[in-house]
């Protein structure tokens, strides 16, 4: 993925979150991408907040990806591998997220974020933060779960 977003006509910053060694990080081999790791955090809510985009290009098609579900919380756009579409079959890509299979499709999405910021954040990432409220909010989710497991108590004795 780096060499392709090496050729941005932008500076990209890539800020890692979590505990990690640092004689084993790797640097940016690249003049307009820098790696920042910061550790371990008390609370990643000023990394949401301060975000401009959410990137996830991870292959891994198993379950949902709790940090994507969180960067929609936010608002916050975020490009996301295809993979992990099938744990979100509520979200409409290019609507409410962007599913991307290969890196010039990343290059493509970051580029046009970068020149349009504002569908970035007011179109895409509003409309994730809608989605996550109607479809992932737990506030909504978790009483309604429970609501249904109950009335399928009393059906089922």
């Amino acid at each position: 993925v780096f060499p392709v977003l090496s050729n941005l006509p932008f500076k990209l910053e890539l800020r890692f979150i979590g505990k990690y060694d640092p004689t084993k990080v790797p640097k940016s081999k690249w003049k307009n991408i820098e790696f920042i790791y910061l550790g371990p955090v008390e609370s990643i809510d000023d990394e949401f907040v301060k975000g401009d985009v959410f990137l996830s290009p991870l292959k891994y098609p198993v379950g949902i990806r709790t940090r994507i579900l969180a960067a929609l919380s936010y608002g916050i756009p975020v490009i996301a591998d295809y993979s992990s579409a099938s744990a979100f079959p509520e979200l409409t890509n290019g609507k409410d997220i962007v599913f991307t299979n290969t890196p010039k499709e990343i290059f493509d999405w970051l580029n046009t974020f970068y020149k349009n910021c504002d569908r970035a954040a007011s179109e895409i990432g509003a409309n994730g933060r809608l989605a996550w409220e109607k479809h992932y909010n737990p506030a909504i989710n978790v009483p309604y779960l429970v609501e249904t497991l109950e009335k399928m108590k009393i059906t089922h004795k």
